[in-house]
């Protein structure tokens, strides 16, 4: 795995309120924060269709990071199935004060577009196939008895060298 850039970026929040100075005041601002993003994936087999994702309501891990000037960050997840995308949100130390900054990233090989307020900021591509050059790239693992059948059959790795599921 030799990838050419890395996965994720942190962008400032221009337009966020200030980080408050109390951690539980933060937490709030954060998840408000995550609210203002629309993930949409375009998700399923061969009839692939846009779906809106649904943020769940507790961070998947909050962290800081004090030497690397990170007072509060937290992890949301952006979920169809299981986490098809995650936003960090970090309130982070500047030579100016603490400002808000987010990285958007993705966790599926569908497609993945992430918007605020209605201006898309962050948008990932379908993946057929592992690319080694990638900073994402998908293992197929085979499931036994997987109830729907098998979600990779139009894909390109769904040949006889790969893993497939089973029926």
């Amino acid at each position: 795995w030799k990838p050419r850039q890395p996965g994720s970026a942190l962008k400032p929040l221009d337009d966020a309120k200030p980080p408050s100075d109390k951690a539980s005041a933060r937490l709030v601002q954060m998840r408000n924060i995550a609210k203002e993003f629309q993930v949409i994936c375009n998700w399923g087999g061969k009839e692939k269709a846009d779906w809106q994702m649904r943020l769940l309501p507790t961070p998947l891990y909050r962290y800081e990071a004090l030497d690397e000037g990170i007072v509060d960050g937290a992890m949301f997840g952006y979920v169809q199935s299981g986490p098809e995308a995650v936003l960090l949100v970090e309130a982070r130390q500047t030579p100016a004060g603490l400002q808000w900054h987010y990285s958007a990233s993705r966790c599926t090989t569908y497609r993945i577009r992430f918007a605020r307020h209605d201006t898309t900021v962050a948008e990932f591509p379908h993946l057929d196939e592992w690319v080694n050059t990638e900073p994402f790239f998908p293992i197929r693992v085979p499931l036994k008895d997987y109830p729907f059948g098998n979600p990779f059959a139009d894909s390109k790795a769904a040949d006889a060298n790969k893993p497939t599921l089973s029926k």
